[in-house]
């Protein structure tokens, strides 16, 4: 999305002129990552900035963490760390929202910790889920 911006200036002698000023769009609200059917959501998040998510407990199989995050300024890194697996970044750009998906497949279940480290400026939405082991499963095509 391009925005032009022109200047003008008016002579003093000039009769005034009715201007219209054209603010650029407010963007959308961020929305959460959409929870899968057959799933349960283990924890999730909204912030701007860093922060700590909480305690979440991972369940055997897969896993996935969901991020949706939008910068307000330049593009900007986002470090999601779950503390007993580990920590994968995330580009958040300043034009659009980004989703990322990621699959953790795990061979037993653990309690963990979910932490974000990003820049001020970035508006994220993250959500954990995995598979609810009472919902019936359809097979894979």
């Amino acid at each position: 999305m391009t925005f032009t911006a022109t200047a003008c200036a008016q002579e003093a002698d000039a009769p005034p002129s009715a201007s219209r000023s054209q603010a650029a769009p407010s963007p959308s609200p961020l929305g959460p990552p959409e929870l899968r059917p057959g799933h349960d959501q283990l924890t999730s998040g909204s912030h701007r900035g860093s922060a700590d998510v909480g305690p979440v407990t991972l369940r055997k199989g897969v896993n996935w963490v969901d991020v949706n995050c939008r910068s307000d300024k330049e593009p900007e890194s986002l470090t999601l760390t779950l503390d007993s697996v580990g920590s994968f970044t995330i580009d958040c750009p300043s034009t659009e929202d980004r989703f990322s998906v990621n699959e953790l497949n795990l061979t037993e279940g653990r309690g963990d910790r979910l932490s974000i480290e990003v820049a001020d400026s970035v508006q994220w939405y993250a959500s954990v889920q995995a598979a609810d082991p009472e919902a019936k499963q359809s097979p894979a095509p």
